[in-house]
């Protein structure tokens, strides 16, 4: 699990989520780390999600 974490000024962070975090952010946070569930609690960070992630989860799913 991957937390790609930028930082953009004023406390701000881009946080690019791979799949498996982003799906445990969802319906399993307890399996993130708790620094990863406080960065992304912090509703002034922005999180992204790749396209290659989407692909990935329809994979998934099927």
């Amino acid at each position: 699990m991957t937390l790609y974490l930028i930082h953009s000024g004023w406390g701000k962070m881009k946080i690019l989520l791979d799949t498996h975090a982003f799906l445990w952010a969802d319906s399993d946070p307890e399996r993130l780390s708790p620094y990863a569930q406080e960065v992304l609690s912090e509703a002034s960070n922005e999180r992204l999600l790749g396209v290659a992630s989407l692909w990935e989860i329809q994979i998934k799913e099927q």
